[in-house]
């Protein structure tokens, strides 16, 4: 939700460097969407989100190639994605490797 105070979330995410936000509009819709974060040490694609009717465009495919051009443009050496078992193959054929760590959750305030 965006805070009533703030009706344009651009002008916030134009003030985090380390953040990577990219669209696609396609007749006046948003068809999809990528974001990722570099710190300096680590680049991640956390979020890749295509809308079912624009699916099978290739329109995810030039997303995650612009996210990584763009952080390779800022000193990433690589890139890595979040992912489930599900989308596995989808960014296997994009060249990402399964890695084999362990991604640790720690749930309340302790």
């Amino acid at each position: 939700m965006i805070s009533p105070k703030l009706k344009d979330p651009r002008p916030c995410v134009g003030l985090c460097s380390a953040t990577v936000f990219l669209g696609v509009e396609i007749d006046n819709k948003v068809a999809g969407c990528i974001r990722a974060t570099y710190d300096g040490a680590r680049a991640i694609i956390h979020l890749l989100s295509v809308d079912p009717q624009f699916q099978k465009q290739n329109i995810g495919h030039t997303l995650v190639r612009a996210a990584c051009t763009e952080l390779k443009h800022r000193g990433a050496p690589t890139v890595a994605v979040t992912a489930t078992e599900d989308s596995q193959s989808y960014w296997e054929g994009l060249d990402f490797e399964l890695l084999p760590v362990f991604l640790m959750l720690k749930t309340g305030a302790r």
